[in-house]
C-alpha cells in the first residue's frame, strides 16, 4: 500500500511523514516496515522512480534540466543535477549525449 502511494505521488513534492500518517504509522515505524519489505528506505525508492523518469525525459525530449526537475517533483535543476550525478556517476547532460542516437 505504501509503495502504491509513493508511485501515485512520485512526481509531485512528497512528504514521507504524510504517507506515514495516511497509513497510521509514525515516520520511523513506516520507514522500518518499508525497508523490511522493499530492502530500501522509502526516500530511496522514491528517488529511484524519479530518476528513471528523468532518464526517459532526457532521452525522449528536449526539455531543460530545470523543466525536467519541475516535472518529476524536484525543487530545481541544480538539485537534480547533483542528485543525478551522485546516484548515476554521470551528469544529466553527459547521460543525454552518451545515449543519443
Amino acid at each position: 500500500q505504501a509503495a502504491v502511494l509513493i508511485q501515485k505521488h512520485a512526481f509531485q513534492p512528497l512528504d514521507i511523514q504524510q504517507i506515514a500518517a495516511e497509513l497510521n504509522l509514525s515516520p520511523v515505524r513506516f520507514t522500518q516496515k518499508f525497508k523490511a519489505s522493499f530492502g530500501m528506505p522509502p526516500l530511496q525508492y522514491l528517488t529511484s522512480i524519479r530518476l528513471e523518469k528523468v532518464k526517459t525525459l532526457l532521452l525522449e525530449t528536449d526539455m531543460t534540466l530545470e523543466q525536467i526537475a519541475e516535472c518529476v517533483g524536484y525543487r530545481n535543476g541544480y538539485y537534480l543535477n547533483r542528485l543525478f550525478k551522485k546516484q548515476l556517476q554521470i551528469t544529466p547532460t553527459g547521460y543525454r549525449k552518451l545515449h543519443q542516437v
